[in-house]
């Protein structure tokens, strides 16, 4: 399976929505989810081909997208979040507190607190700000309306690039030069362009884990939030054991158990361009959450660092993950 990165360049500013928000104000996310992204992107494929909506489903069930973040120019795909299995310091001394621990360390050797639990928030690189920007709405003669006042956040990256991976046949949707509009407020904000889409350039060795036969610790941190029910259908804080070792393409006989999880509960819902409603919401994990995985193998095998489906509605970008062997501190 060949990971791809999709670089965007803002040209505008970009409202992500997260809600109706409160009064006339509207807050905004500092990344694009992979929803948003993938709708921006169905929808320049219809503007450039003015095709039917049934001749774009097949292209976009054929990828999967996850959220785009923020980077350096030319950097790759970075979190810019502590994982949920990290901790911090609530009170850090200045240039001596290291910006994360191990989830068990007992205390920091500097500030001598206890570290507290990573919420998993994406913090922005620098170069990129999230500004207040006012609109007023206009009447047909172009003078402003009584009570019509908006103020929403934008997210501004025009000197940076947003970065999201993609598997599956992306080239179809996305090409360089592509122009799309992306989430809200989009006859006056979210115009980008897409300036590459390439492999992710690991080293071969790199795209997969090897497993040599006994037991193996993996750490799963999830770079989209994930969507997983038990067996009787309500939400779940873990992954099903199936669906991990069907995710890794480990055999049948493959044992696997988590062992540890980090978590926080988020919700994952989305908007129907098509008839104009909002999608079903469901419970979720945030992106950034931590599984402790048990692997068993009774041969040797090899596992994917990067996976784009665990759990549920992964069509919508959930469920995408990094995998690497869990290292103990000795």
């Amino acid at each position: 399976m060949t990971i791809y990165e999709v670089r965007l360049r803002a040209q505008q500013g970009l409202h992500l929505g997260v809600g109706r928000g409160t009064d006339f104000g509207r807050q905004t996310l500092t990344y694009v989810p992979s929803s948003t992204l993938k709708g921006a992107l169905g929808a320049a494929w219809l503007r450039e081909n003015g095709r039917s909506a049934e001749d774009l489903v097949p292209l976009l069930d054929m990828v999967t997208l996850s959220d785009a973040v923020v980077v350096p120019e030319g950097s790759r795909w970075a979190a810019g979040a502590i994982p949920l299995d990290q901790g911090t310091c609530k009170y850090p001394i200045e240039d001596k507190c290291p910006p994360s621990h191990p989830w068990d360390a007992p205390k920091c050797h500097f500030c001598g607190g206890t570290p507290e639990q990573s919420k998993g928030e994406r913090k922005l690189p620098g170069g990129a700000t999230i500004e207040n920007v006012t609109r007023v709405a206009l009447d047909k003669r172009e003078r402003a309306v009584d009570d019509m006042l908006y103020q929403r956040e934008v997210l501004e990256a025009r000197n940076l690039e947003l970065v999201a991976l993609a598997t599956g046949d992306i080239n179809s949707l996305a090409q360089r030069g592509t122009a799309i509009r992306i989430g809200a407020a989009t006859s006056v904000a979210g115009r980008a362009a897409v300036t590459a889409v390439d492999p992710l350039p690991l080293p071969p060795m790199a795209s997969t884990l090897p497993l040599h036969k006994g037991s193996t610790t993996l750490r799963v941190e999830l770079l989209t939030p994930g969507v997983y029910v038990d067996d009787f259908g309500f939400p779940s804080a873990t992954p099903d054991s199936e669906w991990i070792r069907t995710a890794l393409g480990l055999p049948g006989t493959t044992a696997v158990e988590v062992v540890r999880s980090f978590t926080r509960w988020g919700r994952s819902s989305g908007w129907n361009l098509a008839a104009n409603v909002p999608k079903t919401e469901d419970a979720s994990v945030i992106a950034h959450s931590v599984f402790h995985v048990l692997v068993e193998v009774d041969v040797h095998a090899d596992v994917p660092t990067y996976i784009p489906r665990l759990g549920l509605r992964t069509d919508e970008g959930n469920g995408w993950a990094q995998v690497e062997r869990l290292v103990t501190n000795a």
